[in-house]
């Protein structure tokens, strides 16, 4: 492994939505449980080292903590953002054993009308990337239009790690020609030259929803992919938990991330 030219970095990430994790709008009582057991094991099937659980929440908000669903030794960073009368949203930002959280926050990234929410963390990876230290990691749930607040979040808690060195993953509610103008609003530093996929994630059901809009996108330079899905070097899975009713859910998606190492050049 010390020779290696490249370290993994695989994620998965989902959008769960707050009727599943609520009970509302007719979604089965068991939708939340179900949802979590199946994240760990599409987490665990991919072999993701970083995971993000969108809306997979308690009653009120809290997000539901992965290691106790059995991301066992993992890390979380939990984003929660409360609104007006009982509104949340919520985000779970979990990394595996050996990627170790420097420093961490979360939160908000919209007003209290319309909540949405972000996690974040600098990390320092078990074997080193090339010209990163350590990393910025965001996982985030995006308004649908510009995203006016968490940046100095962000920035506080990445500092330098922004600057070529970040990746962020989820739900940005935009078609990926527009995420770097959303990646500029709530991360700022370069912009990602590295985007994917571009194709239909939300939502179920399909007759009602049609959306483009979970990306994984970073500004490390060097990036490419491989993984279980030949070249495309992404996974988008099929919907999980429709048969809990879960009124609407958006399809997971992992993707695998190679990052030039420290010891290639």
């Amino acid at each position: 492994m010390l020779g290696s030219e490249k370290v993994s970095l695989t994620t998965l990430h989902w959008n769960v939505h707050w009727q599943c994790s609520r009970a509302a709008q007719g979604s089965g009582g068991n939708c939340r449980v179900e949802a979590g057991k199946k994240l760990v094991e599409l987490s665990q099937k991919a072999g993701a080292h970083v995971v993000a659980a969108i809306e997979l929440a308690h009653q009120h908000g809290n997000p539901l903590m992965l290691p106790e669903l059995g991301l066992t030794d993992w890390t979380q960073v939990s984003g929660p953002c409360k609104g007006f009368n009982d509104i949340w949203d919520s985000v779970a930002l979990a990394l595996a054993p050996g990627w170790q959280v420097v420093d961490s926050g979360g939160g908000c990234i919209n007003g209290a009308n319309d909540p949405r929410a972000f996690a974040v963390a600098r990390v320092k990876p078990p074997l080193p990337v090339h010209a990163c230290p350590e990393l910025c990691i965001v996982a985030l749930h995006s308004p649908h239009g510009t995203i006016p607040m968490g940046k100095d979040k962000v920035a506080k808690v990445c500092g330098k790690a922004l600057e070529g060195c970040a990746v962020a993953m989820g739900d940005w509610n935009v078609p990926i020609k527009w995420l770097a103008a959303r990646w500029s609003e709530l991360l700022g530093g370069p912009a990602p030259a590295f985007m994917l996929p571009n194709e239909q994630s939300c939502c179920f059901p399909e007759s009602m929803y049609h959306g483009h809009y979970d990306h994984v996108a970073t500004n490390i330079a060097g990036v490419h992919t491989e993984g279980l899905n030949g070249e495309t070097g992404y996974v988008i899975h099929p919907y999980p938990v429709t048969w809990a009713n879960p009124v609407e859910e958006h399809r997971p998606l992992s993707v695998y991330l190679q990052l030039p190492s420290a010891q290639s050049v």
